[in-house]
């Protein structure tokens, strides 16, 4: 709804906000949570993967989904072993305190 017209489905400025992704693995991690079906988890996987390639400075709600794909690779980490998952929520872990820099009176790090 932030990002199209509801009845017509136009887009509303920039329609294509890759960071949602993160959000989205959260929730998928929330359904493993409830029904166990581990193709839950494997999504959520692949829509970390996607955003992990995309380029960061095209992300905007950043401060929210970001955030929300750093604890989802942490929890893919934690439930399936694998370090990659650890490497990639450092990675959006800096993005997201990245963001915090970017107003004029704190630009830089």
């Amino acid at each position: 709804p932030l990002f199209w017209w509801l009845d017509d489905a136009a887009p509303v400025m920039r329609a294509d906000d890759a960071s949602s992704a993160g959000a989205f693995a959260w929730l998928l991690i929330r359904a493993f949570d409830l029904w166990g079906d581990p193709r839950y988890l494997a999504a959520a996987g692949t829509a970390l993967e996607v955003l992990h390639r995309a380029n960061i400075d095209d992300m905007y709600s950043e401060s929210v989904v970001i955030a929300r794909a750093a604890w989802s690779a942490h929890e893919l980490a934690q439930r399936t072993g694998d370090a990659r998952w650890s490497e990639i929520a450092a990675d959006f872990t800096a993005a997201t305190l990245r963001m915090m820099y970017w107003s004029p009176e704190r630009a830089g790090m």
